[in-house]
C-alpha cells in the first residue's frame, strides 16, 4: 500500500486544515466543548477567531486564549490565531486611535483645475478639502490635442505658493494645474495603521504579536503555530483589489520619505522621482 495512503487511514499525515473557532467573551465553560467538536471531525489544528470577542487582549481573552492552549497541548493540537479585532488586519486592536493617530494611513491625491490664458498676473486657491492636507506639490502640465490626458513636461509651481494661493507665471495656453496633497481623508479606515511606515507596522505588532507573546511564549513554536493575517492591504480605497496607478483622481499609498526611498533604489534624483511617481498618476 502506498505509505501516504496509509498515513492517511491510521492519522498520521500532516494537518492540512484548521478550521476557525468562533469564541465570544463569556463563553469560558464552553471553550473545552468547541475543541472536542473539532478533533472529533478529526481535525488536528484550530485557528482562534478573535472577532467576536469583545475583550480582545484583556483580562478575559487572556483567560480564554490560556485555556483554549493548555486542552490543545495536551491532545496533541495546533492552534493558530486571527490576528487583530476587526477585519481586515490592520487595527491593531485600536492603538491607532487611542494612543498612536499620527501613524494612521496616509495618502497621496490629486486635485486639479485647468485654465486658459495669460497667467502672469493670476492666482489660484489651493485644493484643499481640509486644512490638515499637506501639499506636496504643485505642477502645470500644457494640454494639446490628448482628449483628457496631459502632453508635454510639467512646469513646477512649488516656489509659486504663498499661503493658501498658487501665482503661477506661465504663457498663454491652455494648462491643467495639479495640486498633489497628503491626507488622511480617503483611506479605507483613518484608524488603521500605515502599511508603508515600520513605526506603524510595529504598532500591530506590539500590540497583538508581542502581547501574546508575553503571555503564553511557552507554547510558541510547538502548540502555537502562528498568526493567520486575514488580508492586510494599504487601505487607500475601498471595495477594489484592482486600484492601479493611472487612475485619476484615486489615492495612493503614502510615507513621508517614499521619494528618498525610491530615488535611492532607482539611483535617481529625488525631485525626478516626484515628479515620475506624479506624471504616472496623471497617464
Amino acid at each position: 500500500m502506498d505509505k501516504q495512503f496509509e498515513d492517511i487511514l491510521h492519522h498520521r499525515e500532516e494537518n492540512r486544515l484548521m478550521p476557525f473557532m468562533w469564541i465570544r467573551d463569556g463563553e469560558h465553560d464552553r471553550l473545552v466543548e468547541h475543541i472536542d467538536m473539532i478533533q472529533s471531525m478529526g481535525h488536528r489544528a484550530l485557528c482562534v477567531e478573535s472577532r467576536p470577542h469583545r475583550d480582545f487582549c484583556g483580562d478575559a481573552w487572556w483567560q480564554d486564549m490560556g485555556l483554549i492552549l493548555s486542552e490543545c497541548q495536551k491532545r496533541g493540537m495546533h492552534v493558530w490565531l486571527l490576528d487583530d479585532r476587526t477585519f481586515p488586519t490592520g487595527y491593531a486592536n485600536g492603538a491607532i486611535e487611542k494612543k498612536y493617530p499620527h501613524l494612521r494611513t496616509k495618502t497621496l491625491v490629486e486635485r486639479s483645475v485647468d485654465v486658459t490664458g495669460d497667467l502672469t498676473d493670476a492666482y489660484l486657491q489651493i485644493m484643499r478639502n481640509d486644512p490638515a492636507e499637506e501639499l506636496l506639490g504643485v505642477y502645470a502640465y500644457p494640454r494639446g490635442d490628448c482628449g483628457n490626458r496631459i502632453c508635454g513636461k510639467p512646469v513646477c509651481l512649488n516656489d509659486c505658493v504663498h499661503g493658501d494661493r498658487v501665482y503661477p507665471k506661465l504663457p498663454a495656453g491652455v494648462w491643467r494645474i495639479c495640486y498633489y496633497l497628503k491626507t488622511e481623508q480617503y483611506a479605507l479606515s483613518e484608524n488603521y495603521i500605515n502599511m508603508l511606515d515600520e513605526a506603524s507596522c510595529d504598532v500591530l505588532l506590539q500590540e497583538v504579536y508581542e502581547s501574546h507573546y508575553r503571555h503564553f511564549s511557552s507554547y510558541f513554536g510547538n502548540t502555537f503555530q502562528g498568526f493567520f493575517s486575514d488580508e492586510p492591504g494599504f487601505l487607500n480605497v475601498c471595495g477594489t483589489y484592482y486600484n492601479k496607478l493611472g487612475i485619476m483622481y484615486s489615492p495612493y499609498p503614502w510615507r513621508d520619505d517614499l521619494p528618498e526611498l525610491i530615488a535611492q533604489s532607482a539611483k535617481m534624483d529625488k525631485k525626478e522621482i516626484l515628479g515620475l511617481y506624479l506624471n504616472i498618476i496623471n497617464l
